[in-house]
């Protein structure tokens, strides 16, 4: 179900053809390579290894350009995170210009190096003046930090107090030391300290005492004002220095496409060589293993053999042959897969729950978080990733996933009546009401609780009905008989006795679910043990399995989360409404309301619907699974060209 049938594939080829082999191969991306330890490097390989050295070395740094082209090119900004198109010949073309291309890398490279420093180089400069602009008028040469018997220390305490308690103490202590007072202010006094050498010590440690701050840039050559003169002076030529760099690195962004396309070549180059480095062989021939789509063997066979001298074989997986996993599922549904891949690949025992879990996942993702609102906030916000930018990856089928989600969202938003809580009633001071489809879980929180169970048993009976499938499809019809099916008729029976005068009063269905729950109580006691050949032992055995019905019982209240997360995601949003229009129908108290609902319903989209994520995924997980999924395979992975930032064109 959902799952792409598997051939194991084996091919024989000449050694000489292995490197076109392997790229035709990556093209189709259809072959997964058993993995193999790397093999010794022949001969004929060691030019590829030398390339490959010198790509991988080259990788990072054209990403580099790369990315920052994208950011400052007006046309590579609109593809966004997309790939650009270009033809395969693009590639081979950039291959045979790599040196006209790397050579333009390193001049890009150059300037932003040059940039760089110029920046550093400015920046430093304007800190050295911001730190000397106070001391503009001290007529003294900063490189002169003392003499051979004196040491001289230029900076500032933070108040007159601070310098009286510092001179006090150099009178009892170093009685030589002279202090200048250079200039005072309410925040600090600026001085020059002079003291002899031999008492340098022992006045650092007290100036450190009272808080003395120490000029910095004392050290440099040349007065403050000729310091500030010569760093204004520059500061032109370095501007215009800039800006010249600047606007040249600008120019090379017109290389976006070539540093894009020269990227994406050594990478495949790369991938390649690895790949190359895993096929065993001989001097003369190579030999591949490994497994490809069944309804693709026979065309990718034949289109080998037409184009080399190869030996290729493909036949059905044998019994103890685990084959990789391809989800085969329409569109709607591909986006769910994910979900099913972190818990785990089904096995070959397994059937895909994919289609299973997509419709469940969209009904109970959307009741969790049923805000018209927030639905249309998240959908937008997807959407604009999915379908706009063209995300692609784990993003991409995130953010597929979370619109369809968000679409449900809307739709249990317009079946409760919620639209960001209840922010057009205290808006309009109740002049405006979201009514609501079906009920107000607000309230109507007991009829919630009770569909949220109901909707739970709904999940249940779909994974004991894919437990009846891989039954039947063993080979164990009566086991699915006499081991699932009676819990249809106990389930359903309780359901009916505890439930069944509220939907038609008088007693009918609660007799039809008292007998249903006895038939189905009766064929589990009598069978549930028939692997016991003892009478007693079979009845004891028949009667233990009944106790599964509290295993049961615990999955179906597990699905009242569903009350609890929709009450606390309207419950939040009405607070920030309420608190929002603290001020009332005012002028400040809409603009105040503007700001505290942005903020408040933000934070609560965010949590609410990380929170209807990871519990419809639990539901998934833990009551949905366990009763027919078991996992343990593993996801096809193919060989197939692998690019950072352009997409091969395919010909019409």
């Amino acid at each position: 179900m959902s799952v792409i049938d598997m051939n194991r594939l084996t091919l024989v080829g000449l050694a000489t053809q292995k490197a076109d082999i392997m790229e035709a191969l990556m093209r189709l991306g259809a072959v997964e390579m058993d993995e193999m330890p790397p093999q010794p490097v022949p001969a004929a390989m060691e030019p590829y290894e030398e390339r490959s050295f010198i790509s991988l070395n080259s990788i990072s740094r054209l990403e580099l350009a790369a990315e920052y082209c994208r950011q400052q090119d007006p046309d590579s900004q609109r593809l966004g995170s997309a790939k650009r198109l270009a033809r395969p010949e693009d590639f081979i073309q950039a291959g045979q210009r790599e040196h006209e291309i790397m050579a333009q890398l390193i001049s890009f490279e150059h300037l932003q190096t040059e940039i760089a420093e110029l920046r550093t180089a400015m920046a430093s400069d304007q800190t050295i003046a911001e730190w000397l602009e106070p001391w503009r008028e001290l007529r003294m040469d900063l490189a002169l930090t003392g003499t051979r018997e004196t040491v001289l220390f230029a900076g500032a305490f933070p108040s007159r107090e601070t310098l009286d308690a510092f001179k006090a103490q150099c009178r009892e202590e170093s009685p030589e030391t002279h202090v200048e007072v250079y200039s005072e202010h309410p925040e600090s006094v600026r001085v020059v300290v002079a003291t002899l050498r031999s008492r340098e010590g022992l006045v650092h440690a007290s100036l450190r005492q009272h808080g003395f701050h120490l000029l910095s840039v004392q050290g440099l050559a040349g007065a403050p004002a000729e310091i500030l003169a010569a760093i204004e002076s520059r500061a032109d030529d370095q501007q215009r220095r800039l800006e010249r760099l600047e606007k040249e690195r600008l120019e090379l962004t017109s290389m976006g496409r070539e540093f894009e396309l020269l990227h994406d070549y050594y990478l495949l180059q790369s991938d390649k060589i690895d790949a190359l480095r895993c096929l065993p062989g001989t001097s003369s021939t190579f030999y591949l293993s490994g497994w490809i789509p069944a309804r693709l063997a026979a065309e990718t066979i034949r289109a080998l053999k037409s184009l080399f001298l190869v030996a290729a074989q493909a036949r059905p997986p044998e019994p103890g042959e685990e084959p990789p996993v391809q989800f085969n599922n329409p569109q709607v549904v591909k986006p769910f897969e994910m979900i099913v891949e972190m818990f785990s690949a089904p096995s070959s025992e397994d059937i895909d729950p994919s289609p299973l879990l997509a419709p469940f996942f969209f009904l109970f993702f959307g009741m969790m978080l049923s805000d018209i609102g927030y639905g249309l906030v998240l959908a937008g916000l997807t959407g604009y990733l999915a379908f706009v930018k063209k995300a692609e990856g784990e993003m991409g089928r995130m953010s597929r996933m979370l619109f369809i989600s968000g679409v449900g969202s809307i739709i249990w938003g317009f079946l409760f009546g919620g639209f960001f809580g209840d922010m057009l009633t205290v808006v309009s001071q109740g002049k405006i009401v979201v009514p609501s489809l079906w009920f107000n879980p607000m309230d109507e929180p007991m009829t919630l609780m009770v569909w949220s169970m109901v909707f739970g048993a709904l999940h249940l009976f779909a994974a004991m009905g894919a437990k009846i499938y891989l039954l039947v499809r063993s080979g164990k019809t009566f086991d699915a008989l006499v081991d699932i099916v009676p819990w249809y008729f106990l389930l359903t029976g309780l359901g009916l006795l505890v439930g069944g005068d509220s939907i038609i009063p008088g007693g009918p269905l609660k007799f039809a679910g008292q007998v249903m729950a006895i038939a189905g109580a009766v064929v589990l006691l009598l069978f549930g043990g028939r692997d016991a050949k003892n009478p007693v032992m079979r009845l004891l055995k028949g009667l233990l399995s009944l106790y599964s019905i509290t295993g049961y019982f615990s999955d179906i209240l597990s699905y009242t989360r569903i009350l609890a997360l929709v009450l606390a995601t309207s419950v939040i949003a009405m607070v920030f409404n309420k608190l929002g229009f603290l001020f009332g129908p005012t002028p400040l108290g809409y603009v105040v309301f503007a700001i505290a609902a942005l903020i408040g319903h933000t934070l609560n989209l965010a949590l609410s619907a990380l929170s209807a994520y990871v519990h419809t995924s639990r539901l998934h997980y833990v009551e949905f699974f366990s009763k027919f999924y078991e996992g343990g395979g593993r996801l096809f992975k193919p060989l197939k060209t692998r690019t950072r930032f352009i997409s091969f064109q395919r010909k019409p």
